[in-house]
């Protein structure tokens, strides 16, 4: 007899909400026929159902026999053999909205439905439950070897039906999974035993280590709340073990340090816990964990004593627990810490222990020729010798490496990438010596092995050190152009992160070459990357570059909403050096714009931040702008002290930046107290480093007070030349700011030549991009000259509403000392054109 749809009862459409709730669903179920319903309740059991897998779990369901019927892994089962009413139900079920056909050709409930069907229907007769996912489990595993999605259903089911049992096999397989990352696996079966932990179909230890599972692939994807709930959860789980609450605790704080993020004092707090959980288990692998990662949180810190101390504490520790591999990932990290403090010698014989730990547990590539091995060896201690700068030393290792290479090709497979990593080394050392030809070629070498292998990740590293060859060469448009290649190459592995950094350094060589909308460009595809991955680190780096980008192309105030993001975001994950970086340069904004009292307050905290670091160049920034805040209070003795520690500072660790800024601010307040010789002194050295580092923005401002220094010289001619050059400079660094202090500086010296005209021109033009750029201080200082320029051509009315104007603005500003010439103006002019309206 065969069955049509005309032959089937049609049940009542269902009407397909958004969001399903249970009273619906409850309502809608109501209405069926029993029959109907009850198939519906067995088809929220699998994963996924067919017809025979259907027609075998109402079988059961109903308490008969197995039937003779019942199919192997080369013999379905003939239609005509099937129970009829397990047939018509099977096609009724196909025909409701509640299902949903499967890519692999089977059938499902939908997932709200299914799991409100769980949690109100079989989590009320856990017995039942139980028993019908033991015989699905059976089903499942008659069907094991063939393709689809069989395994995962033998595993969910068992887990299902016998949870005391199967939770440890359980668990070793999925501890299995994740040391091998085996993420395919992990994520077909654990978002549907998630589904029966949360309607309460499943739970104690199984459900713990499912909590535990579904953290760790949240933490894959980089969905870093939904990982830190899942950890909790596991961890706050009634029947979760020792072991578990341990692990779990452990990787919830490593999902608070970076990359992840940067709050480190909640992960100390919680290593702390793992730390005491397990010494309560004598878990000595576990113990040396905690302490492993927190030597990497000291090391964050900057605390590098105890991270030492902390280091080799966790590698004793390792050894006790027969721990070795682990133990050589702890001196690897050790010997990175000895590089990062230049003791190169104490970092050799880190990494020289922990090769031969490598070696000994075959780590390192144990199916290898004995001269291959020989070969892998003396790649790693010329490796080592390039990290102590032995330079010549690595290079004949790497060249007797290369020899042993070549002899084993007819034995083995091409070491393309040892071979690769070799020429890459060379190409490293020959550009530590500035041999940019040589180390061009040994990374061309070096590529080539890498493309034939097809190893992505190693050839967006290598373009990205070609990239740097070009940027030394002052070839920026190629740099880009492997920097973006690079790039491409990251985002086909999913590594956001590299992408992003590639992105950032992209933006960097196009700044160098003042190429504007590349530059913007680079860092918005940088800050989207990390928003991606979820790097807030890096998202407050990214902030606070858009903000110089914007201080330095448009008007400052542009810069503000960047720079208090930053800040927000630092202080959200405890970012110090992103807080202090934020801090003063919005304490920088409010000193442009006279509000001393915000500026004082944001340069007191960034010191605070960089001192508790250290950043001993942030701190050099900050103590130029407490210098100006010395100046601007009138103490010009305190303000030199500090422009003399920042200028320590920078010549200490080589911030020619920093060094320049120092020297141009000594040079502004010495022209303007007229100490000629000492403005003289620090403009030179000033315009060598600018020019050494080929800054054209500090350019711009050294030759505007070259162009001052003339001017009050009376040296005109030498004046206009510098005021040329300093314009030529702006508009090479798209600098606003300095093209309206020129503007200024022209109108001043057309005013010393007495060619009021020509000043008055300039002097608008100047009064015009002040306005642009919103700085009242620049404007105010416009207004005084124009009132100046009022007075000495008779216009008093003008002259004395300008000067108003100019009053104002200081009396709002907190009655600020006047400085220089303006202070002079106003004592012998102002007062003797209207004394009474110029004191109101």
């Amino acid at each position: 007899m065969s069955l049509t749809t005309q032959d089937m009862p049609q049940p009542n459409p269902w009407p397909e909400p958004k969001t399903v709730e249970w009273p619906l669903l409850a309502q809608y179920l109501a209405g069926l026929r029993p029959a109907v319903r009850e198939a519906v309740h067995l088809a929220a059991i699998p994963l996924w159902f067919n017809q025979e897998l259907f027609a075998w779990l109402w079988q059961n369901a109903h308490r008969q026999k197995e039937p003779a019927w019942w199919p192997t892994p080369t013999r379905s089962a003939p239609q005509e053999e099937l129970p009829y009413t397990a047939r018509n139900l099977y096609l009724t079920l196909r025909h409701t909205a509640l299902v949903e056909s499967t890519k692999w050709g089977g059938w499902r409930l939908k997932t709200q439905e299914r799991q409100l069907i769980l949690r109100h229907v079989w989590a009320n007769d856990l017995p039942r439950f139980r028993y019908l996912n033991e015989q699905a489990g059976l089903y499942a595993q008659r069907q094991e070897n063939q393709q689809g999605q069989w395994p995962t259903a033998v595993q969910y089911h068992q887990l299902l039906a016998h949870p005391e049992k199967e939770t440890d096999p359980f668990k070793v397989e999925l501890l299995n999974g994740f040391q091998h990352e085996q993420k395919e696996w992990i994520a077909n079966l654990l978002p549907p035993l998630n589904t029966a932990v949360s309607a309460e179909c499943l739970s104690g230890r199984a459900a713990a280590w499912v909590h535990c599972g579904q953290a760790w692939l949240h933490a894959e994807k980089r969905e870093l709340e939904p990982a830190r709930q899942a950890y909790q959860q596991a961890i706050a789980a009634p029947e979760a073990d020792l072991l578990l609450q341990a692990g779990c605790t452990l990787a919830l704080a490593e999902l608070y340090l970076p990359p992840y993020d940067g709050r480190v004092a909640e992960a100390e707090k919680l290593v702390q816990q793992a730390q005491g959980l397990y010494r309560e288990m004598g878990n000595w692998s576990g113990l040396g964990n905690c302490y492993h990662i927190a030597a990497d949180i000291a090391r964050l810190k900057g605390d590098t004593a105890v991270a030492q101390s902390t280091y080799d504490q966790a590698c004793r520790i390792y050894r006790r627990a027969g721990a070795r591999t682990q133990a050589a990932h702890c001196l690897h990290d050790a010997a990175l810490l000895h590089i990062d403090l230049a003791e190169h010698t104490s970092a050799h014989q880190k990494f020289t222990a922990a090769r031969h730990i490598y070696y000994r547990t075959g780590r390192l590539t144990p199916w290898l020729a004995p001269l291959i091995l020989r070969a892998h060896y003396l790649k790693d201690e010329a490796l080592s010798a390039f990290h102590l700068g032995n330079y010549q030393q690595a290079q004949d290792k790497i060249f007797a490496a290369l020899v042993l290479y070549d002899s084993q090709q007819a034995q083995i497979d091409q070491p393309l990438w040892s071979k690769g990593r070799a020429f890459e080394l060379l190409g490293q050392i020959e550009q530590k010596r500035q041999e940019w030809r040589e180390a061009a070629r040994w990374y061309r070498e070096a590529s080539a092995q890498y493309r034939l292998g097809e190893f992505t990740g190693d050839l967006a590293r290598l373009l990205g050190r070609q990239a740097e060859i070009a940027r030394a060469q002052d070839n920026g448009t190629r740099a880009i152009a492997q920097l973006e290649q690079a790039a491409k190459l990251q985002r086909q592995l999913g590594a956001y992160d590299e992408e992003a950094r590639l992105y950032l350094q992209a933006a960097t060589t196009a700044e160098a070459n003042y190429d504007d909308e590349r530059t913007l460009n680079y860092l918005n595809e940088a800050r989207h990357r990390y928003v991606t991955s979820g790097n807030r680190l890096q998202i407050v780096e990214c902030d606070w570059r858009l903000g110089q980008f914007y201080e330095r192309t448009e008007a400052p105030h542009t810069a503000e909403p960047w720079y208090e993001q930053a800040l927000d975001e630092a202080t959200t994950i405890y970012d110090l050096l992103g807080q202090g970086h934020a801090r003063r340069k919005l304490a920088w904004l409010a000193l442009q714009q006279d509000d001393l009292a915000t500026a004082r307050e944001h340069y007191e905290q960034a010191a605070h931040c960089y001192q508790h670091l250290p950043d001993w160049v942030g701190l050099g920034y900050v103590l130029l702008g407490q210098g100006w805040l010395a100046w601007a209070d009138g103490s010009a003795h305190t303000a030199e002290q500090w422009w003399q520690e920042a200028y320590l500072l920078a010549r200490r660790h080589h911030a020619v930046h920093l060094q320049a800024q120092v020297l141009l601010a000594q040079a502004e307040t010495a022209l303007a107290t007229n100490q000629h010789t000492t403005a003289r002194r620090k403009l030179r050295e000033a315009e060598t480093v600018a020019q050494r580092e080929q800054d054209q923005w500090q350019l711009a401002f050294v030759y505007l007070l070259w162009a001052r220094l003339a001017r009050q010289l009376a040296r005109y001619d030498v004046a206009q030349t510098h005021l040329h050059w300093g314009w030529e400079a702006a508009e090479m660094a798209h600098a606003p700011l300095a093209q309206a202090e020129l503007l200024l500086e022209q109108a001043r010296l057309a005013q010393a030549q007495a060619d009021m005209n020509t000043a008055v021109k300039w002097l608008a033009r100047a009064h015009a991009q002040f306005d642009q750029l919103e700085l009242d201080r620049g404007a105010v200082a416009c207004r005084v000259l124009g009132a100046k320029l009022a007075w000495q051509r008779g216009e008093r009315a003008s002259a004395v509403a300008q000067m108003q104007q100019a009053l104002l603005y200081y009396e709002a500003i907190a009655h600020q000392p006047l400085q220089g010439d303006l202070h002079h103006w106003l004592e012998t002019h102002c007062l003797a054109v209207n004394t009474a309206v110029v004191l109101s």
